[in-house]
């Protein structure tokens, strides 16, 4: 994860995902517009059950004209969501992985707003795609970014300057200071 990204507090994750089956771990960065949710939820579920389950989500979304695709990460089969969804202020673009761990359905997810999806999205994808997990005391968690080219890009994203920020070097000081 990067340095930078910090767990989000339960309140704000209340705010952020009203609904009830809210994810159960969420990073972010300072100003909660780009996400990483983890839920390691109860539902069993067996690699060979995605697609069924993938027919469902389809169903369940909808609304927001799901974009879906088999992906491989580290070898074990997942399904990817790629669906927009309005917030109160913007819109979100969502990316939802899913796949089976120890037989049980492990939903993470990337988003961000779409002011920020052309800065994010896709090394939030890569960074999806990349991941390995590990289990502790029952419960799943994001171990690392295994493709550390991956993690170099998500570094160098928060390096950049946001949408519609000015980044100005020596030579903007040179050429505007008044004559």
């Amino acid at each position: 994860m990067p340095t930078t990204f910090s767990e989000m507090g339960k309140d704000v994750m209340k705010v952020k995902y009203p609904a009830n089956n809210r994810p159960t771990q969420v990073y972010t960065n300072a100003d909660t517009t780009v996400n990483f949710a983890f839920n390691y939820t109860a539902n069993k579920i067996a690699e060979n059950q995605l697609d069924a389950f993938s027919q469902q989500m389809k169903a369940m979304l909808a609304n927001f004209s799901p974009k879906i695709s088999k992906v491989d990460v580290n070898g074990q089969k997942a399904v990817m969501f790629d669906f927009i969804t309005p917030a109160a202020d913007t819109e979100i673009h969502n990316l939802m992985l899913a796949m089976s761990v120890d037989g049980r359905l492990l939903l993470t997810t990337f988003n961000t707003t779409k002011e920020e999806a052309a800065q994010w999205l896709e090394v939030g994808r890569e960074s999806l795609l990349s991941v390995t997990y590990t289990q502790n005391n029952s419960s799943c968690l994001w171990r690392q970014l295994s493709d550390k080219s991956v993690f170099d890009r998500f570094e160098r994203c928060l390096q950049r300057p946001r949408r519609g920020e000015a980044q100005y070097g020596p030579s903007h000081a040179a050429n505007t200071q008044a004559t």
